[in-house]
């Protein structure tokens, strides 16, 4: 789900099949009529994914990861988007949980990729770029902007998008100062970056397959497009190929890896926090 930006709410205890362990999300399995029915063929809603606040599920084993816990639970959004052929407007805020054992409070503030999906008039276009802001309608101020690129499918997302308890609204509109970027000859191969952890903090493995052999480079980019820091260049050979994604001195922020390998160049945007 995080990884084709679907979106969704999931929430897991230590409950089994036989009842003999008290469910703590109980409170949780009844969202109502008017919250299942946002999710229409007739209406947008924003995909969450990566957001900082999730639980983490692990492998399946008793003893690897949280034994309660969420992801995306604490989001919430108002249905009343603007979709406009142009501009994507969506309000975001943060609500607390029920448990069996009373209210979980959620934080002051988190961060989330946000998706639009199943528009109904708002167009992207692949390669495309689009201008956000995000605001904070209760403090007065935009807190975070920037432009952004579709990727080939028409999907765009915006990363790190700060949520706070009062609400934070997006809007996203098309950019016409930067049109639409230039993009490689159909057919060409592309490399591929395997997924990485995020949000990071600390250096890790990244394995980069490449499509064909000739000269490389992975640079990190910040979300205007400069390069903050070249992780690696020199020649590679067709294959996947592991190196190190070191990250000292880089700020907290939103990035994205990108891998050229000639005219051909693939990305993953991460989240650094410190």
């Amino acid at each position: 789900m995080r990884d084709h930006r679907g979106g969704g709410t999931f929430f897991w205890d230590r409950r089994d099949h036989f009842g003999t362990i008290a469910s703590a999300w109980s409170p949780m399995m009844n969202y109502g009529v008017p919250y299942i029915y946002r999710f229409r063929t007739n209406q947008s809603f924003p995909a969450f994914s990566n957001c900082s606040y999730d639980g983490n599920p692990a492998n399946g084993t008793a003893t690897d990861g949280d034994s309660i816990g969420t992801i995306n639970g604490f989001l919430d959004w108002n249905p009343a988007i603007t979709d406009e052929p142009a501009r994507w407007v969506v309000g975001l805020m943060l609500h607390d949980l029920a448990s069996s054992w009373g209210p979980v409070v959620a934080p002051e503030s988190l961060t989330v990729d946000v998706t639009p999906r199943r528009m109904q008039s708002f167009t992207v276009s692949p390669w495309a770029s689009y201008a956000y802001t995000v605001a904070r309608p209760h403090a007065g101020g935009v807190v975070q902007s920037g432009t952004l690129s579709a990727d080939g499918l028409g999907v765009l997302t915006v990363p790190a998008v700060r949520v706070f308890r009062r609400g934070s609204v997006l809007t996203i509109q098309f950019s016409a100062e930067t049109g639409v970027t230039e993009q490689p000859a159909p057919g060409t191969p592309r490399p591929i970056i395997a997924p990485v952890p995020s949000p990071l903090s600390w250096p890790c493995a990244l394995e980069v397959t490449w499509a064909r052999d000739g000269d490389a480079a992975i640079d990190l980019v910040d979300l205007a497009g400069r390069r903050v820091k070249r992780e690696w260049r020199g020649r590679v050979v067709a294959g996947r190929q592991r190196s190190r994604l070191e990250l000292t001195g880089v700020p907290s922020g939103a990035y994205a890896i990108v891998a050229h390998e000639g005219d051909a160049v693939a990305s993953r945007r991460i989240v650094v926090l410190r």
